[in-house]
């Protein structure tokens, strides 16, 4: 096993080697991408591009089609200024360069609101310099039409936020008003609520769970299945969500896969204590520019490793204990993104995940972790694994540069074992036989379609409107096998429709109002829900302080497994057990949520 480590460990260590620059070759290190509208991703032709805080001082304008190049850079962290009449300022900030790295970014630009007159908002040197200063990308949401408590987010920063472990959720442990409630698993509280509501929303489609280990009923686990260099844009959301997002209450993830490199072929390779990773990405097409693929392979190592380095001690030892606790359970991933580019007036986009996860724990080797798990009987073997598949298709259509119409098709399966075996000891404490006690297997399937339509009129009124139904085909099976008995044992269809509709509407200079409202219907429970939304954003003239008040009605439909968790309430004369099985038609949970907030932009560096 030490033999196989270290082999992984020279051939991560070659792949590093191979990807250093020469030093003639430092000269020729550039950063380019491409400039877009964030409302309609039109190309912005004209716009200035500028490197800050770098000698001698390197500027470049974006061509016809939106794309610029910075050549003659060094290695390290860079933050670059984007300036275009009618647009508002932008700064991008901690774009790192590393050797055999060649960033192709997608810049998108905020059309500048306009004052009553429909005139541009003159701008002076001082709140010129404020901007440069302080108003950067992390300051504005990924999607506009979200007024108040969201929280953007970045790779760069999952990677150095302080016990984020390459975890985008526990990144979220540095937010205001979250927390994490035990470290062994990644699920989060936000503002007191439980974990199992928080929604993970992905390439704008929901899904259950994108964690490993993710079982039902729950919205963590021990990793995320996705890879954090294969992200793209990713927003947090705390609280009084907008409209578009319905069938949450507690906190939502709202991610996309970043596309890959359409210039180049890229490698990235990464090893650590608890994953090994390989990342390829380049362009698919020579006959379309912009057509790209991405793909990442996960493995874990953690596993290996440590049983490696415990192999020669004492399995009963407090070490040997510790070193097996910190070990992660056994998973393999994958993430996939297809731009196929456009053509014509549309866009098609494949995206995929996929995550097998394994875990056993002998009762013997009586380590922590399983000393703090549910034991059902004593003396129990534990083992449980979980897969899950994504995979979905996304078409746009952008007729002219202030409209766009998207539909997107998804698909995900999620599949989790579980099994206690019961061991029964001899008067000596040897094992004599091992019997199954608990045994779980859960299916489910979703099916989903996201259908909108998005608009601006005179960079002042913006709009959503859109359908998004889900359709659930559930199984679940959970018996104690020993008493003939279950606490689940559910099969059946269901769907979960919504529409809505949300607005954003500039008054002035100063004044944001955005509102809207959304409806959904559930057919298990025969529920149909109205819930409103409304909030209203007020940005100071040097852009330093923003003020938001927000509220709304929220409905979510209760986690399947305290939906599908059937109690036994009395027997039979033949004494066969009577179950409770009514939990399937609750209603929605309910909550009435109002946020204030107060963003303070201090400094270049505080927030």
């Amino acid at each position: 096993m030490i033999k196989k480590i270290f082999t992984i460990i020279a051939f991560f260590i070659f792949i590093a080697l191979q990807a250093q620059e020469s030093p003639e070759n430092k000269a020729n290190i550039s950063l380019r991408g491409q400039i877009v509208d964030k409302d309609s991703k039109q190309e912005i032709e004209g716009a200035l591009v500028e490197l800050l805080n770098f000698i001698p001082r390197k500027t470049c304008q974006s061509n016809v089609e939106g794309e610029f190049e910075l050549s003659g850079l060094t290695l390290g962290r860079h933050k670059i200024l984007v300036k275009k009449v009618g647009y508002e300022n932008g700064i991008i900030s901690d774009i790192v360069i590393t050797a055999g790295n060649r960033l192709n970014l997608e810049v998108e630009m905020v059309a500048e609101q306009l004052a009553v007159d429909n005139k541009p908002i003159e701008k002076t040197a001082e709140k010129e310099q404020i901007l440069v200063n302080f108003k950067s990308d992390k300051d504005l949401a990924n999607n506009q039409l979200v007024g108040i408590a969201v929280q953007p987010f970045t790779v760069e920063e999952v990677m150095r936020y302080a016990g984020s472990r390459f975890d985008l959720s526990r990144l979220t442990n540095n937010f205001a008003g979250v927390t994490n409630n035990y470290d062994a698993r990644n699920d989060i509280v936000v503002r007191g609520n439980s974990p199992a509501f928080l929604s993970w929303q992905l390439e704008e489609l929901p899904f259950d769970n994108l964690n490993h280990l993710g079982v039902m009923g729950t919205s963590g686990g021990t990793t995320p299945i996705i890879s954090i260099f294969a992200l793209g844009k990713a927003d947090f959301l705390k609280g009084s969500f907008s409209a578009q997002y319905g069938n949450s209450s507690a906190g939502i993830f709202d991610l996309s896969l970043r596309k890959g490199n359409s210039k180049k072929l890229q490698l990235l390779g990464l090893l650590g204590t608890q994953r090994a990773e390989f990342l390829i990405e380049g362009p698919l097409s020579r006959k379309n520019k912009y057509s790209s693929f991405l793909l990442s392979v996960r493995t874990s190592v953690g596993n290996y490793l440590y049983d490696a380095v415990s192999k020669n001690m004492n399995p009963n030892s407090n070490i040997s204990q510790q070193i097996r606790d910190w070990a992660d359970p056994l998973h393999h991933d994958f993430s996939l993104k297809i731009d196929f580019g456009k053509v014509n007036k549309n866009e098609y986009e494949l995206f995929a995940l996929g995550g097998v996860t394994n875990i056993k724990i002998p009762y013997q080797k009586g380590a922590l972790r399983d000393k703090i798990r549910y034991q059902i009987f004593e003396n129990e073997d534990f083992s449980y694994n979980t897969n899950t598949a994504i995979v979905g298709f996304k078409h746009t259509f952008r007729p002219n540069s202030k409209l766009f119409f998207r539909n997107i098709l998804g698909y995900s399966y999620q599949e989790q074992n579980g099994l206690y075996t019961a061991n029964v000891p001899d008067s000596l404490g040897n094992i004599i036989d091992s019997l199954t006690s608990y045994k779980s297997k859960t299916i489910r399937q979703n099916f989903s379609l996201h259908s909108y339509v998005q608009g601006k009129v005179k960079n002042r009124f913006y709009y959503k409107a859109g359908l998004l139904a889900t359709f659930y085909r559930l199984y679940t099976l959970q018996n104690y096998v020993m008493f003939n008995l279950y606490d689940a044992n559910y099969k059946g269809d269901f769907l979960l429709s919504r529409i809505y509709l949300e607005t954003k509407y500039n008054v002035n200079k100063n004044f944001t109002l955005f509102a809207g409202a959304n409806a959904q219907h559930l057919t298990l429970n025969k529920q149909l829900v109205v819930e409103p939304r409304l909030s209203l954003s007020y940005n100071s003239d040097n852009n330093r302080h923003i003020l938001s008040l927000g509220g709304g009605i929220f409905n979510q439909m209760q986690h399947l497994q305290s939906m599908v968790y059937s109690p036994v309430v009395g027997y039979n004369d033949d004494d066969s057990p009577i179950y409770d099985k009514t939990a399937m038609n609750a209603k929605f949970m309910r909550s009435n949520q109002v946020d204030l907030e107060y963003k303070w932009l201090i400094s270049q560096f505080w927030r």
